[in-house]
């Protein structure tokens, strides 16, 4: 199945929202979402000097990933929080 396009998406708009028969798309993009493979938010030091996060479910875990990267980030200090989220359990182990 196609992706709607940004006409396609203002049309059904306009047919379920009132007062939005004057709006106008002005760009439309399709992008890519950070999923990782487990599913479950990554958190950590991936590299020396290259922290990163990465979740399907940023809306929601924003505000508690915040905090604890912020900490960990400011205090220098894992946070036991986020120790199954470690970018290092997708690391090959090796034989």
């Amino acid at each position: 199945m196609a992706e709607p396009t940004g006409e396609e998406l203002l049309a059904r708009l306009v047919d379920r929202v009132r007062d939005t028969n004057r709006a106008r798309v002005e760009a439309a993009r399709l992008c890519l979402r950070t999923i990782p493979g487990d599913l479950l938010p990554i958190a950590g030091w991936a590299l020396d000097r290259l922290y990163v996060v990465a979740t399907h479910s940023g809306v929601t875990l924003a505000p508690a990933l915040g905090e604890l990267v912020a900490a960990e980030l400011l205090a220098g200090e894992e946070r036991e929080e986020l120790a199954r989220f470690r970018p290092g359990r997708f690391r090959s182990v090796p034989a």
